[in-house]
Parts: structure tokens; C-alpha cells; sequence
């Protein structure tokens, strides 16, 4: 019984340190997108500006 709870355990923590790794991975391939993006982003604000019905 206790070797199955064990197992069980190592199991546990071994996802937890893949979903760790994935959300890191997710983050910096978040940050690298909207890194990449951001000249462009800054460029269609700028060219949607007169046409804005509203303050920003």
C-alpha cells in the first residue's frame, strides 16, 4: 500500500514540475510575441488615430 502511495507521490510531483516548466515556457514565448509585435502595434495606433471616435 505504501509503495503505491509513493508512486503515487512521485507521480504528483512530477507533473507539477512539467506544468511549471510549460507556464514558464508559455510566458517567455508570450513575452517574445508581444515582443515582436510591438513595432507594429505602436505603428496602427498611430494610422488608426484619426479615425477614432473616442479619446484613448
Amino acid at each position: 500500500m505504501f509503495v503505491n502511495l509513493r508512486n503515487l507521490i512521485d507521480e504528483v510531483i512530477e507533473l507539477m514540475r512539467k506544468i511549471s516548466i510549460y507556464r514558464k515556457r508559455s510566458m517567455y514565448l508570450s513575452n517574445k510575441i508581444n515582443t515582436m509585435w510591438k513595432e507594429d502595434v505602436e505603428r496602427f495606433k498611430i494610422q488608426r488615430k484619426p479615425y477614432l471616435l473616442y479619446e484613448e
